[in-house]
């Protein structure tokens, strides 16, 4: 059967379509095979880890480590908000290459479900980061002195970890966005 030169074109056309739709699903899923499980798996699944690698927006928080947050009070985690910071671009990136990178966390020291009392972590948070990706977001609470972070996404805790690999890094970059103007609460 011999097509016109049209229905010819046409047929290409769509091929090449298709082709170029299939190339860019695999090239998806190649990708997300890529991020380490244990970074998928602490950040909530893909969604959180999109949040926090390529977020809209991120914002620092200095937290209250001696209370638990009342009823209504702005919080993260269990920690009540006392002052809120913009984060920067450059500053967002650098946050999102660490806590987005495997090698940024101590995975043999314990961590694992946060706590079941609503706590942050067996530690106290004095630092907070709210990732913001379109209708998402993803809340770290961050607790210095131990070098632990939980992870809190839709409203509850997922995971924390240890941070000691990357604790100089992160926290010279708290030191940095707490040193801004920011508003109180």
């Amino acid at each position: 059967m011999k097509l016109s030169h049209s229905a010819s074109k046409w047929i290409t056309a769509a091929c090449v379509l298709v082709g170029l739709g299939t190339a860019m699903f695999l090239q998806q899923r190649i990708a997300s095979r890529n991020a380490d499980w244990r970074i998928e798996s602490l950040l909530g699944g893909g969604t959180g880890v999109a949040c926090v690698k390529e977020p809209v927006k991120v914002t620092a928080f200095r937290l209250d480590p001696a209370r638990f947050a009342g009823e209504g009070e702005p919080a993260i985690g269990a920690a009540p908000i006392l002052a809120e910071f913009p984060v920067d671009a450059a500053t967002a990136r650098e946050l999102s290459a660490i806590l987005g990178d495997p090698a940024s966390y101590d995975w043999e020291r314990p961590g694992g479900a946060a706590a079941e009392d609503g706590r942050s972590s067996r530690a106290d948070a004095d630092f907070g980061l709210r990732f913001h990706k379109d209708a998402s977001r993803v809340d770290i609470a961050v607790c210095s002195g131990p070098a632990i972070l939980v992870v809190h996404r839709l409203g509850s805790n997922v995971l924390w970890a240890n941070f000691t690999p990357s604790k100089e890094r992160l926290l010279a970059l708290r030191d940095r966005v707490l040193s801004g103007t920011g508003t109180s609460r």
